[in-house]
């Protein structure tokens, strides 16, 4: 959390005076004003995640109740998640479980992903996926996958995929 106190000191404040500046110099670029404000608000909340996701796995780190069942196997592998603020860079902790047989296969786990409910292979979060499937419906998968996260968007290929392994039942029941 220090390191987003100080971005929000060192950097945000200072980049939000810049634009204002810019602002007064001209204020015919409103347009240019929010722009930047939205900017830097949006990388602000992408930190915020990010510092979130990697306070919680250090939490789960040193809970006692982990520590009864999970050994740590890796630390710090990397993951990256796309949201609407952008893409989030995260490092989390593998762990095996204390009541794996030894008969068996050990069970391997990124705790961190599991509490979020963040799937295996999930590039991106709902609300990523909810803006895919409002804008795929009224528009092509090309504008769904550029409006889905603003700042770096997904291929039409990947809206394509993400709608059509959708699974919707073949009848309705009767109100």
């Amino acid at each position: 959390m220090e390191e987003i106190i100080k971005y929000f000191a060192d950097v945000f404040i200072t980049n939000l005076y810049d634009a204002k500046s810019d602002f007064y110099k001209n204020p015919q670029s409103l347009a240019e004003l929010v722009i930047a404000t939205k900017k830097e608000t949006d990388e602000l909340g992408r930190l915020f995640i990010q510092s979130v996701l990697q306070e919680m796995d250090t939490l789960l780190k040193e809970l006692p109740k982990r520590k009864r069942l999970w050994n740590v196997e890796h630390k710090a592998d990397a993951r990256q998640v796309l949201t609407t603020l952008g893409r989030v860079t995260f490092t989390r902790t593998l762990y095996v479980s204390k009541n794996s047989n030894s008969d068996e296969k050990e069970e391997l786990c990124y705790l961190l992903d599991k509490l979020i409910g963040l799937g295996d292979n999930q590039q991106m979060t709902e609300d990523v996926m909810a803006n895919i499937y409002s804008e795929a419906v009224q528009t092509s998968y090309r504008k769904a996958g550029e409006v889905a996260s603003i700042p770096e968007g997904v291929t039409k290929t990947t809206v394509k995929n993400l709608l059509h392994k959708t699974k919707f039942p073949k009848e309705f029941p009767d109100s």
